[in-house]
């Protein structure tokens, strides 16, 4: 195999080895099934590799590299990086059920940025043979200003990890940092829509006077009225608006009523539950991508709002340094949703 057929191979065989990866996937590299069944420690054997790699590239007279130092050579850290990549993106996928009521914003920086709640007459008026069409103007409010959080954390794989093979303890330790990747931005969702923010027409996201309050606890009948008041929400003209309502959030302890009022009802309804709404509390909320509530920003171009790239440890310890960044932050958009709860 070639130096890059080598490193992917061990790559992968490491995912297999993890049960992050079917060695019959398209993806997954020719040589990791039989490398992975095999006896050979597959981190140690690619950190030497990695060493010997180095060491050619440096040339014959340069000073050979101590034993072991493989595991603090560039290839190895990006080759752990890729893998432990796949299972921290897997596991923070597994709990972004906020996203569900979340609508993805792309942002092209880091920089702070105006999110307008448009504001447009469209209604169509009835035009006669001869008669013109009159105009509609497109205009927005100030908007909430918002710019994506960048959090992180540098995790030191120490040398006794990396010699002893402990695949399945790297593989836990950054499937927990996908798990706190999510929980990152749940947080921010669920607090944005709980502290009822000011939007930018100057009135408070949720108020009776808006038509968007239930104080009642939810039951079927209460859920009939919510959906009954969603579809009557007015948009800035006046006009009825008839939304379907799609997404029902509510906090733990209703999750089991509410899945059961759903099913029973026949309702086309999502239902996603979170221990971080107080007691009580429910939301019914139209879909995202027609009727926008709460925005999750995203980097434009980027496939996962964490990243894990192999760090640089400056301070030149023993082990591998894995950079562990996710990129979060929410904006208000709208109020078209109706609170729950007594």
């Amino acid at each position: 195999m070639t130096p890059t057929d080598f490193i992917q191979a061990h790559r992968d065989a490491v995912l297999i080895r993890a049960g992050a990866l079917n060695p019959n996937a398209p993806i997954c590299h020719p040589q990791a099934a039989a490398v992975a069944v095999s006896a050979e420690p597959l981190l140690p054997a690619l950190a030497k590799f990695c060493s010997d790699l180095a060491d050619s590239r440096r040339g014959a007279s340069a000073a050979v590299r101590a034993k072991g130092s493989g595991f603090s050579t560039p290839d190895f850290g990006n080759a752990l990086a890729d893998a432990v990549r796949v299972v921290t993106q897997a596991r923070m996928a597994a709990h972004m059920r906020h996203e569900i009521f979340c609508k993805p914003m792309p942002v092209v920086d880091y920089k702070p940025q105006r999110f307008p709640m448009l504001a447009i007459g469209a209604d169509l008026e009835f035009l006669g043979e001869s008669s013109e069409a009159p105009e509609a103007m497109v205009s927005d409010e100030a908007g909430a200003l918002a710019g994506l959080g960048r959090y992180g954390r540098n995790v030191l794989i120490s040398r006794p990890v990396l010699i002893n093979d402990d695949i399945g303890l790297i593989m836990a330790t950054f499937e927990n940092f996908g798990t706190a990747a999510a929980r990152v931005e749940a947080k921010l969702a669920y607090a944005l829509i709980e502290s009822n923010v000011v939007l930018s027409d100057g009135e408070a996201m949720f108020d009776p006077l808006q038509g968007n309050v239930l104080a009642s606890a939810l039951a079927e009948s209460t859920l009939g009225t919510a959906m009954g008041m969603l579809r009557a929400m007015p948009d800035p003209f006046g006009e009825t608006l008839d939304h379907d309502p799609a997404v029902l959030v509510v906090e733990g302890a209703l999750e089991l009523l509410a899945r059961r009022l759903v099913r029973e009802a026949g309702l086309e309804l999502e239902v996603v539950a979170s221990s971080r709404l107080p007691s009580g509390r429910w939301y019914l909320l139209p879909n995202p991508e027609v009727a926008p509530v709460i925005g999750v920003l995203r980097m434009a171009g980027s496939k996962s709002p964490v990243s894990i790239d192999a760090g640089r440890d400056d301070l030149g310890r023993d082990g591998t340094l894995i950079a562990v960044r996710a990129n979060a932050a929410v904006v208000p958009l709208n109020r078209i949703a109706i609170k729950g709860g007594a």
